[in-house]
């Protein structure tokens, strides 16, 4: 049931079912307008571009990315911000490293030098977007935040629930019908079991990523 699997998991670049939250719903409207808003501006990426680009050789590398956005938070309309850790000042490195993986893989890349070549930028802006939208997501879900860095099955499908059904309450103080939040949990359980491919019992931050971008090709 790929439609029910869309509305847990993604809110930002993926199409979420008729049972996600308005607010959420709104929220991903948001987030896509901002992103397409910004890669149309054919001035603005080649500002970000040439900054980031400094020697001119055509190539980009997560460290000048990272040290690019760490310096440039609240330019460019603040568009970076969002990729800064409020607590730490500094670029979310997973985010980072994750979109460049997509990026530099044979999808999407026919060089294996692991930089992020000019015709790739804006694929690459674009992912760093959607996987700081499932961090976001991440984080919330997982109960033991980021000493932790994983999620359980419980934890995903309370946190599923809060998020995408119970307009932020928690299972216990949700007003969803008995068996209707039966059903949501039972999907969100298979849904974990699709994630956690390898049985672990865990979902990490690269599993949780690779199966939203599956969901959101397909």
């Amino acid at each position: 049931r790929r439609s029910s699997d869309l509305r847990y998991l993604t809110h930002s670049l993926c199409t979420m079912g008729a049972g996600a939250s308005a607010q959420l719903a709104a929220d991903k409207t948001e987030k896509i307008a901002l992103v397409r808003a910004f890669l149309s501006d054919g001035e603005k990426v080649k500002a970000v571009w040439s900054a980031l680009d400094f020697n001119g050789n055509g190539l980009v590398s997560v460290a000048e990315t990272d040290k690019f956005i760490g310096e440039n938070q609240d330019n460019f309309d603040g568009f970076f911000k969002p990729v800064v850790n409020a607590t730490t000042g500094k670029p979310k490195q997973r985010v980072l490293i994750r979109a460049w993986k997509k990026c530099t893989g044979r999808a999407y890349s026919s060089h294996d030098d692991g930089f992020i070549h000019k015709h790739e930028f804006r694929v690459f802006i674009r992912y760093i977007m959607f996987y700081n939208d499932m961090a976001e997501v991440f984080t919330e879900i997982d109960e033991e935040g980021s000493e932790d860095k994983r999620l359980s099955k419980d934890e995903f499908v309370a946190g599923g629930v809060m998020l995408f059904h119970g307009n932020g309450k928690t299972v216990e103080g949700t007003d969803i019908p008995e068996e209707e939040l039966a059903a949501i949990k039972a999907d969100l359980e298979k849904t974990f079991g699709n994630i956690d491919t390898n049985g672990g019992g865990f979902i990490l931050f690269d599993e949780f990523c690779h199966y939203a971008c599956c969901v959101a090709d397909a």
